[in-house]
């Protein structure tokens, strides 16, 4: 079996797989997300190992641990971590949507002569070494937060790669006046990195000696649980961010949208990472009524027309990342009326998270990408009226997964390609994903949602002005 963990931002989620991508169990334990006034968005090390610890047990308390073959962490990110070498946490860890480098990035960004990445971690090590200058003390190390957790696995700090960038350069801390010893020994994703060992590891409920696979950021994992490697294949991330890559034969540039390396040789993913899909979603759950008025409400939606009857939803709650880059954007409902009820704002919600993701694929369109179809991913997946507004709203056949986990099921592959199951990530995600359902577009909806865009993306840029 291949134990994969999934280190979110509301939750640690662990699973147990076999070597065609079946899971045995999935585990789902939460932790809090702690905001501050001033754009701080910071989580405790403690919680995530906690809830570790509480998943495995879960885990093992059904299957043996000794039939675990290895394991692989991945996650949230770019989320910071400070250590010592007892991997020992010096701080509240910074979190991907955490904003207050803002300032220290755009300074960084002066310094080095090029724009510093909205993904990397410098600004916050930048930032917080200034904030709170005592956890950089002797024998501190900077890490990404899954690498943290599989570290404690593998009884030693280290930091993963995924293809050519490595999480933190020597060269640039240098010139930020950062300390490069802080900086832990880098392996490539998918590379054993070493076994379960130390006193850490003791609490995990694993038996030493169980290969550890370097991790990568959760979205990078999506688009390998989600099989993305034939061009033309999208995926929605999911999770509590949400966003949209498509695979592309080029590595293909528009406004506010990145290419990176894909799963196959000489492909690229072209799109980017929104802010807050998920966790708009789970807003308005809480807010109106509860998660179960939620599903009530959701079953109403379906019968609101296509349009929310002029209700138009901006979602941009936390901001927005691609493929506008603004901290200080807010969200807004447009249009509302006497006549629009609960069920109109629920389905307006769901319309606004498409309208984000179509924002994304018609620039990537526009700059040369085709998008075949899409493929959903995390919890947002299991609601069926977002899927089908989705394609509806994309003009392009949904696919829901067998397991929409994708970032976890990304995990199991990563382990099984890295101890040898499988000769590449190709191979292994067409053995291991399975699709379980598809999801063709409405052309009348279709139409409806063409002039809603167009409004969507006006009402967008009144917003940012």
């Amino acid at each position: 079996m291949l134990l994969a963990i999934d280190l979110g931002t509301a939750a640690l989620k662990a699973g147990l797989f076999d070597a065609d991508g079946h899971p045995r169990r999935v585990v789902r334990h939460a932790y809090p997300l702690q905001r501050t006034a001033d754009g701080g968005a910071e989580q405790h090390a403690a919680d995530w190992w906690s809830a570790l610890c509480d998943a495995t047990a879960e885990l093992f308390a059904h299957d043996r641990p000794g039939d675990v073959t290895a394991v692989c962490v991945i996650g949230q990110g770019p989320t910071l971590v400070i250590c010592d070498d007892d991997l020992r946490d010096r701080a509240p860890a910074l979190t991907w949507a955490d904003t207050r480098d803002h300032a220290e990035r755009r300074r960084l960004s002066a310094m080095l002569g090029y724009d510093v990445s909205t993904y990397a971690l410098l600004p916050r090590i930048s930032w917080l070494a200034q904030a709170q200058p005592a956890a950089f003390g002797p024998g501190a190390h900077v890490m990404q937060a899954y690498d943290f957790i599989a570290a404690r696995l593998a009884g030693g700090p280290f930091a993963s790669q995924f293809g050519a960038w490595p999480p933190f350069s020597t060269d640039e801390f240098a010139r930020a006046g950062l300390d490069p010893a802080w900086i832990p020994p880098v392996h490539t994703m998918g590379t054993v990195v070493g076994v379960t060992r130390g006193a850490w590891h003791a609490q995990s409920h694993l038996p030493a000696g169980i290969p550890v696979i370097a991790g990568v950021y959760d979205s990078v994992s999506t688009t390998i649980g989600a099989a993305l490697v034939e061009r033309g294949r999208a995926c929605d991330f999911g999770g509590g961010s949400g966003g949209f890559g498509v695979v592309c034969d080029a590595p293909l540039s528009g406004p506010g949208v990145g290419a990176w390396p894909g799963v196959v040789d000489g492909q690229h993913l072209i799109g980017g990472a929104t802010a807050s899909a998920g966790l708009t979603m789970d807003w308005f759950a809480r807010t109106f009524g509860g998660r179960e008025e939620f599903r009530s409400t959701l079953a109403q939606a379906a019968d609101v027309p296509s349009g929310a009857e002029g209700l138009i939803f901006l979602p941009y709650l936390a901001g927005e990342r691609a493929p506008l880059w603004d901290d200080e954007l807010r969200g807004a409902f447009v249009g509302l009326a006497l006549h629009h009820r609960r069920p109109h704002l629920a389905r307006a919600v769901c319309e606004g998270i498409a309208c984000g993701l179509r924002h994304i694929a018609q620039i990537v369109a526009a700059a040369g990408g085709h998008t075949e179809e899409l493929r959903v991913c995390g919890g947002t997946a299991r609601y069926e009226l977002l899927n089908q507004i989705k394609a509806d709203v994309l003009g392009v056949p949904v696919l829901v997964p067998r397991v929409v986990d994708a970032s976890l099921l990304g995990a199991a592959i990563i382990a099984a390609v890295g101890t040898g199951r499988y000769a590449d990530y190709a191979s292994a995600a067409e053995r291991m994903v399975h699709i379980e359902r598809g999801l063709r577009p409405d052309e009348r909806a279709h139409t409806v949602h063409d002039a809603q865009f167009d409004e969507f993306l006006r009402l967008t840029a009144l917003r940012i002005r």
